[in-house]
Parts: C-alpha cells; structure tokens; sequence
C-alpha cells in the first residue's frame, strides 16, 4: 500500500503539478524549454523508475506502468486545457519503458533470490 501511493503521488506531481507549473509561471520560450525536457528526460526516468519500482511486487503493483502511460496524455490536456493527438506518440513510449523496466527487476529479483536459496 505505500509503495501504490508514492506511486500515485509520483504521477500526480509529475503528470499535473509540473505542467500546470509550467503553464502558469513560464514565459513562451520557458515552456517550449519545459515540454521538451519533460517528454524527453523527465517522463521517461519516472516511468522506469515507476516500472522499477512495480517489479518489487509485480502481482499487486501490475498495472502502475499502464496507469502511469494513460496518465499522461490525460492530465497533460488537463493542465493546459488543450487537446494535441501527438501526445499518444510519447505515449507508445513510456509504456514500453515502464514495462521493460517492471519486466527487468521481476527477472534479477527472482534470480537472485534462486540464488540466495542455493
């Protein structure tokens, strides 16, 4: 349960509170800068580590990648109260992010704890 919430509150602040940030207190030129740090460094390190994180207890943390990617278009449109189909490309991005990075620690986690057993 406490990992779901820092989930939860991971996509929250980076999903709505930083883009509305943004939107609010930002010049034009310090938007364009903004977005592009966004879709291109900061998203796709949360949803690896959100993936990463997912992959401790993959039977009740399974759907944080796919929430996290479906989150992201939605509140991005919430925030800046204009709807961009182009944003289901980066979309196509970070799920496949998340899930190889949930698909990883479920894989070394279980090798080492085999290991550990031996």
């Amino acid at each position: 349960m406490k990992k779901l919430i820092i989930c939860l509150s991971i996509i929250g602040i980076f999903e709505l509170v930083l883009p509305v940030y943004v939107e609010l207190f930002e010049s034009p030129a310090g938007k364009e800068a903004w977005y592009f740090t966004m879709f291109l460094t900061i998203n796709p390190i949360i949803s690896a580590l959100l993936g990463f994180v997912s992959g401790f207890d993959i039977k009740k943390l399974w759907f944080i990648p796919f929430l996290n990617a479906l989150a992201f278009p939605v509140l991005f449109w919430l925030s800046i109260l204009k709807v961009d189909l182009d944003i289901f490309s980066y979309l196509i991005i970070y799920l496949p992010v998340g899930l190889c990075a949930m698909a990883i620690t479920h894989y070394v986690r279980g090798f080492t704890q085999k290991k550990n057993k031996c």
